[in-house]
């Protein structure tokens, strides 16, 4: 043979695909068992790709994440994602620069340029900046303009505080009902008389909701029918009511349209089993929370003299 004949390439290696399947199985337990570790010890806010924690946070936790979700939600992303599991880049991306952004804050020039020098006069030219504004500006840039040609924006960018909660978080769960069987002259002595609590009360059949009765309502069917029960006097009479997953911002409007002051919320638009009411005056309840989330200062975290 020629000394300067190629050799023949070395045969390829064989892998048994059963083998092949034990690294693939062997591997898939590994990153299910670190990941669950992660999620189970660390913080479940890791779990998911990341995008409806991130949202869940703005809307209801003040744009806050936890120091552990900066850094357990690229470690447990990484190595899913590095071992081709069915995981994205954005959510991660999103929730490691959310939860590292609530940590450290203002500082996004700073990451850009990578100039110290700048930084400490960027925080005080920002600072002073918002201040100013804050003080004497009544609306912000983007919507000054559409203000001057007279249009009223009683809200910059924000959300109604009552598309943020269900009915099921104001309704009052203590409810005060009168039976249907009960006589017209008996529901006006015992709950219109002299020791009235409330201006309207609702009547219940067999547990479910059947109308709200009131004493001018009781009165006039007691006149026209002496003899008449409670349930006769609601008979005709149309029935409104709430759900609990409903968001209050849809109910406030069905007792604006219907110029109702309080509604009977039912299990469901079926049985119409009694689980609550809510009133004109619960409806303020997510204002409230609203007004506390936006007037509140709160002071900076770590400084030893807040201690």
């Amino acid at each position: 043979m020629n000394s300067h004949d190629p050799s023949p390439p070395p045969a390829p290696r064989r892998v048994r695909p059963h083998a092949r399947l034990l690294r693939i199985t062997v591997l898939a337990i590994v990153i299910g068992a670190v990941s669950t570790v992660a999620a189970r010890y660390g913080s479940d806010k890791i779990r998911g790709h990341g995008i409806p924690e991130s949202i869940e946070a703005i809307l209801f936790g003040k744009s806050r994440m936890s120091p552990k979700v900066a850094l357990l939600k690229p470690l447990s992303s990484g190595i899913v994602v590095g071992s081709g599991g069915p995981f994205g880049a954005e959510g991660p991306i999103i929730m490691t620069g959310g939860a590292i952004g609530s940590l450290i804050a203002t500082i996004l020039a700073f990451g850009l340029t990578h100039d110290s020098n700048a930084l400490l006069p960027l925080l005080a030219t920002s600072a002073v900046a918002y201040g100013f504004t804050v003080l004497t500006m009544r609306r912000a840039i983007p919507t000054k303009k559409i203000a001057r040609r007279g249009y009223h924006i009683y809200r910059e960018y924000g959300i109604d505080p009552l598309e943020r909660h269900a009915v099921e978080e104001v309704m009052a769960r203590e409810v005060r009902s009168i039976d249907a069987a009960l006589p017209v002259a008996r529901a006006l002595f015992e709950h219109f008389g002299d020791g009235q609590v409330h201006r309207a009360f609702l009547v219940v059949r067999n547990g479910a909701v059947i109308g709200v009765a009131d004493r001018a309502m009781l009165a006039a069917c007691g006149t026209r029918d002496p003899i008449a029960t409670v349930g006769d006097a609601c008979a005709d009479l149309p029935l409104f009511f709430a759900l609990p997953g409903e968001n209050c911002r849809a109910v406030a409007t069905r007792l604006a349209h219907h110029r109702l002051e309080r509604l009977p919320v039912v299990k469901d638009a079926q049985l119409l089993v009694l689980v609550g009411i809510v009133a004109r005056s619960d409806l303020i309840k997510p204002s409230l929370a609203h007004v506390d989330e936006e007037e509140k200062r709160e002071r900076m975290r770590g400084l030893p003299w807040q201690a």
